[in-house]
């Protein structure tokens, strides 16, 4: 089983579309996960990240919000962020995750937009583009992860 985790700021938005997508597009065996780097306790899946998936015809969604954390990280075979700053944000708690953390920008050459606060359309657009480059993460992290050996390591 190869795990991939996703993240985010607060885990209601971005990195949780980006979990559900990746549940989708998958085409072996992988365990997903989503968090964010500065979770509300409170907070849930963002109505708007829910509506914006059933636009491109997906109704079945992560829930939960999940704050990042050592075990996620020690869990995770991969980890692919939102932005260049959630790496750094990432990288500075948890160097040693370096080897096998990713951001948009490095796979696809863009951060993806946070759609927090914006509209209706702002969260389609969210979603049309994270479906839309997520095979291509995909197929990305795993040449990665495979070339590093992490996958096969944790195989053993």
């Amino acid at each position: 089983m190869r795990r991939i985790l996703f993240v985010c700021t607060g885990n209601t938005c971005r990195s949780q579309m980006a979990e559900t997508l990746a549940h989708i597009e998958q085409r072996q065996h992988m365990d997903v996960r989503s968090a964010g780097l500065f979770v509300t306790p409170w907070e849930r899946t963002s109505d708007q990240a829910i509506a914006a998936l059933k636009t491109i015809g997906i109704d079945r969604y992560a829930t939960d919000v999940r704050a990042l954390d050592a075990s996620l990280i020690e869990w995770a075979d991969a980890i692919v962020v939102m932005t260049h700053a959630h790496k750094v944000e990432l990288l500075s708690r948890f160097p040693h995750a370096l080897e096998y953390t990713w951001s948009y920008s490095d796979i696809i050459g863009k951060d993806v937009i946070d759609p927090y606060g914006g509209d209706a359309r702002a969260y389609e657009a969210t979603a049309a583009e994270l479906k839309h480059t997520m095979k291509k993460v995909l197929d990305t992290v795993r040449e990665r992860v495979v070339a590093s050996r992490r996958w096969a390591e944790k195989d053993e």
